[in-house]
């Protein structure tokens, strides 16, 4: 991290576009390494940085709980209520 090959191997697997997915991190690692890739992020403020070193990263958003996180993914695709990809 930051350098994107595994986002971009994610993507060549899932057969996704980087337009159509979101990462999802806690680090200005992830952050920046889903910008290099052209993906969207969301930082989240529980993890491994604090809001304030994620706040000057590139995010669509910044989340202080999993109730949050969960409800900004359901902005962007109601689907999502339940499903979770990754980790």
């Amino acid at each position: 991290k930051p350098h994107p090959k595994m986002l971009h191997d994610l993507l060549n697997e899932s057969g996704f576009q980087a337009e159509q997915a979101i990462m999802i991190g806690d680090s200005v690692h992830d952050l920046r390494m889903a910008a290099n890739a052209g993906m969207a992020a969301i930082g989240v403020t529980f993890g491994a940085h604090p809001r304030e070193r994620l706040q000057a990263e590139t995010a669509l958003c910044l989340v202080d709980s999993w109730t949050e996180l969960q409800s900004v993914l359901t902005q962007y695709n109601p689907s999502l209520t339940h499903h979770v990809v990754g980790s």
